[in-house]
Formats: structure tokens, C-alpha cells, sequence
């Protein structure tokens, strides 16, 4: 169920480094609203992207002020910037529903930063937003600053394939081992997990028991799902977010 794009244009451009593993376990966040109402409050803070030119992405709220963080993959320069759309509270209003509503649409204001290297590295763009007001009610999150740990539980929210908000909480099936870090130091830049993400996932964050957001999402290639080290973007963003 998507907006904007039919599911053709959805499937040519999505980025599409990122992996299902095994059993898809992912459920619209409103599944989630009894039994993890931190995970669901959590995830309001997160985003579709629709890219200018075509694709998908997921983006979120960092910090207490007026900034966003996606990956750099999914746009880094103002051309590509300046038409894209962040849709806030695009999420299906029943468990299993089609029915996402049209959500809150805004649009990019200020490109901030662009992380160098490639899109194996740390991979982030750190924007703004038109009309900030519109979103505030949503809530935001915070980056961890200090390295996260192999075996900690963790889940993502993102817009995988373009769809309406899901949460990824459990491996494989429902109430079944729950997502972990793999490996905390997979390499230089990245943290490796078996959460299941597909194209559109890209720029989702992942976060820790506490909802620190420990890693931004953006390759895959099972068992070995990566996100970028959150710890390691706040050392290039702090001066720039008010992180909490």
C-alpha cells in the first residue's frame, strides 16, 4: 500500500541492500500497541521518505531541535534534497489493515551534513524540515555516544518497501527469539543483525532495550543486516543536534 508511486516504480527503484532473513516476522506498528507500547511510541518518530526523481527511504527525528538523519545513499545533494517528502504517521490504523491514511506530509528545509566516504561507511545525511511544527507531536529519538554491545536486543522501524510503517521485533516468528546485534563490531563503520529489512528500509534507525538508536540502517546480505554505528555519527553531528 503506498502513496505516490505505484508498486513498479517502488520495485525499480528501491535500494535494495537489505534483507529478509529467513521467516519475514515484521507486523504494522499497531500490532504492537499493547504488547510493546515503548517500541510503538518509539517508532511515531519515524518516517516514509519519498525520494525526487523516484525511491523510497526511511528517515526520523534526531535530537530535540529541527533535524532529520536518513542515509546518504538515499539522497546527498540539494537537487535530489529539495523534492523529496517525509510522510510522519504513514501506518496502517488496524493490525494487518490496508487502510495507512495519508499521514503528515512535510518537506526538506536545510541539508546539514552529508557523511563522506561510501555507502559501506557511516553513510548519513543530516537535514531539516519545512513546517517543523506539523511533527514535533510525534516525539523524536536520541543517538547512542557510546558503542553498543554483541547479544543486545534491539528492533527497527522503517518503511520496507515503501509500505506502511512495520516494526521488526522478533527474528523469525511472533514471540520467538527477539532481534539482537550479531556482531558489535562487524567492521570500521558497521554493527550486523538478522532483524528483517527490505528496499525502503534504508535510512530506518535501530534501537537498544532503552530506545537509544544504536545504529542507522542501510546494507544487508543475511545473516549480515548492518546498520552504521550510531556513536560514531554523533561524533560527526553533536555539534549540530541537540541529542538529550
Amino acid at each position: 500500500m503506498t502513496c505516490g508511486y505505484d508498486r513498479t516504480e517502488i520495485t525499480q527503484h528501491n535500494f535494495t541492500t537489505q534483507s529478509v532473513c529467513s521467516i519475514d516476522a515484521r507486523r504494522d506498528v499497531v500490532c504492537y500497541l499493547t504488547s510493546h507500547l515503548n517500541e510503538y511510541a518509539r517508532g511515531r518518530a519515524v518516517a516514509r521518505l519519498l525520494i525526487s526523481g523516484g525511491g523510497m527511504c526511511t528517515t526520523w527525528r534526531v535530537g530535540n531541535t529541527n533535524r532529520m538523519l536518513t542515509n546518504k545513499h538515499c539522497f546527498s545533494t540539494q537537487s535530489a534534497f529539495s523534492g523529496s517528502e517525509m510522510q510522519f504517521n504513514y501506518q496502517c490504523a488496524t493490525c494487518g489493515g490496508a487502510n495507512p491514511g495519508a499521514g503528515t506530509k512535510v518537506s526538506g528545509a536545510t541539508l546539514y551534513k552529508v557523511s563522506s566516504g561510501g555507502s559501506s561507511q557511516l553513510d548519513y545525511t543530516l537535514y531539516s524540515v519545512n513546517n517543523f511544527a506539523n511533527i514535533q507531536g510525534f516525539g523524536t529519538l536520541y543517538l547512542a555516544t557510546t558503542a553498543t554491545t554483541t547479544g543486545t536486543r534491539m528492533y527497527v522501524p522503517g518503511h520496507g518497501d515503501g509500505n506502511p510503517k512495520r516494526l521488526s521485533i522478533y527474528e523469525d516468528t511472533q514471540n520467538g527469539a527477539t532481534c539482537a546485534v550479531r556482531n558489535a563490531n562487524y567492521n570500521t563503520w558497521n554493527i550486523s543483525y538478522s532483524c528483517d529489512t527490505s528496499g525502503g528500509n534504508s535510512g530506518s534507525p535501530v534501537l537498544n532495550a532503552s530506545h537509544r538508536v544504536i545504529a542507522l540502517h542501510h546494507l544487508g546480505g543475511c545473516p549480515s543486516n548492518q546498520g552504521a554505528k550510531a556513536h560514531l555519527i554523533y561524533n560527526e553531528i553533536a555539534s549540530l543536534i541537540d541529542n538529550g
